[in-house]
């Protein structure tokens, strides 16, 4: 009965901490593309695939896709799926760009029909596939003419990041049938070289299956993990990960929105280990690392062990508690573990109370 209770409230637990995760809803900026109602669906693709953000049609590639694309110099293609029947009007597929930072958005026509300086096109040759619920608009463009690249040497000097569109101009009726407006939708493809600010450690502790860390965040806006990182042997700030041959791979943090959080590891009571962390951004690219600290590692008593050598029934195993005195946890793993303990002294009636620490996290994702 016992472990049934634990499992549903780590269950409930998890359930908790993912729907926190996922409630700030995205915000559109004057750097997103734009939407048009009459084309509901954009989608951009390049080969190979780099990651998509489907909610706003957009590509991103870092440093590392960086060379392979300016030797392969691939197609980037964009299907626009529209509700337009074949009768209404589209005007050409046009593209632009602009560093990241700038504030504004583009109009590739003006009233006039006139071709904004900003702008190249039309491409030529859009593909127009009429089907039941509309019609599709597909378009091409290389890579080297939408980005103008050709030196690779541009991949390693850290300040370009360009965020480029492919902007389709359709024409709709009004609802009086009396007049054509003008609507635009876009996709995006953003080529990110500059590498996020690392962020800063302020306090560790490392266990034989958990390094749980204090840190401040990256102050790059574009940061979307913070990961740890440990070696057998130090290392200097600023260096790269790649050029750490003893660096365990890094983790995500758990719970890194509050600037504290742990990750899995493993290691053995008693031996000094070096801790560091890196930023990765939208892009994939990974800041370069933080000052080390160093850390004893702590040793464990797995908690399902310390529970059965107490009198406890039940059999199984997860978790773990130190062997000296617990760290601070965040406040929802404390209220997670005084429920534990609490069924527990009810179900076995024991009045002793285990110290737990943190319970182990999983791998955090590359």
């Amino acid at each position: 009965m016992m472990r049934k209770w634990i499992k549903n409230l780590m269950l409930l637990t998890g359930t908790l901490v993912v729907m926190i995760g996922l409630w700030a809803p995205s915000q559109a900026t004057a750097q997103d593309p734009q939407h048009a109602d009459t084309v509901p669906n954009v989608i951009p693709s390049i080969e190979p695939n780099y990651e998509l953000d489907t909610e706003w049609p957009t590509i991103y590639a870092g440093i590392e896709q960086c060379r392979p694309l300016i030797n392969n110099n691939p197609l980037f293609s964009v299907t626009f799926e529209t509700v337009l029947g074949i009768d209404e009007e589209f005007d050409g597929v046009y593209h632009y760009n602009f560093p990241r930072g700038e504030e504004s958005q583009i109009s590739c026509l003006d009233s006039e029909d006139n071709v904004h300086e900003d702008c190249e096109g039309p491409l030529s040759d859009p593909t127009i596939i009429e089907h039941s619920e509309g019609v599709d608009v597909e378009a091409e463009i290389l890579f080297e003419e939408l980005t103008g690249l050709t030196d690779e040497s541009v991949c390693e000097d850290g300040d370009h990041d360009v965020s480029y569109y492919i902007q389709i101009n359709v024409y709709v009726w009004n609802q009086n049938q009396t007049d054509l407006r003008r609507r635009r939708a876009e996709a995006r493809f953003v080529l990110d070289l500059v590498r996020p600010e690392h962020p800063e450690l302020t306090d560790v502790l490392a266990t034989e299956n958990s390094v749980t860390v204090e840190f401040e965040r990256s102050v790059s806006d574009d940061v979307r993990r913070h990961l740890v990182f440990y070696s057998r042997e130090s290392f200097e700030e600023g260096q790269l990960l790649d050029d750490i041959s003893t660096v365990r791979s890094p983790r995500a943090v758990e719970g890194d929105e509050s600037e504290s959080g742990q990750v899995s590891a493993e290691l053995e009571g008693g031996e000094t280990v070096y801790v560091g962390m890196v930023a990765r951004d939208r892009a994939g690219n990974f800041s370069p690392v933080s000052a080390p600290m160093e850390a004893t590692v702590i040793e464990t008593n797995d908690f399902w062990d310390f529970y059965t050598g107490a009198g406890g029934g039940e059999e199984g195993g997860y978790g773990c508690q130190t062997a000296s005195t617990a760290p601070a946890a965040p406040a929802w793993w404390v209220a997670a573990l005084f429920l534990m303990a609490l069924i527990w002294r009810r179900a076995t009636g024991s009045q002793k109370v285990a110290k737990v620490t943190n319970f182990a996290g999983k791998d955090g994702r590359r």
